[in-house]
């Protein structure tokens, strides 16, 4: 049983920071689009 528990706070700590990288690019490329779109304004 402990084992198992072990697994399921893995298996969640993963899937967590899982989600955390993809937020991360997530905000990245919509900081990207931003600038993109500021120097396209600009111009």
């Amino acid at each position: 049983m402990e084992v198992l528990q072990n697994f399921s706070n893995y298996m969640y700590m993963t899937q967590a920071m899982k989600s955390k990288i993809e937020f991360m690019l997530y905000i990245q490329m919509k900081e990207h689009q931003n600038l993109l779109i500021q120097l396209l304004l600009k111009n």
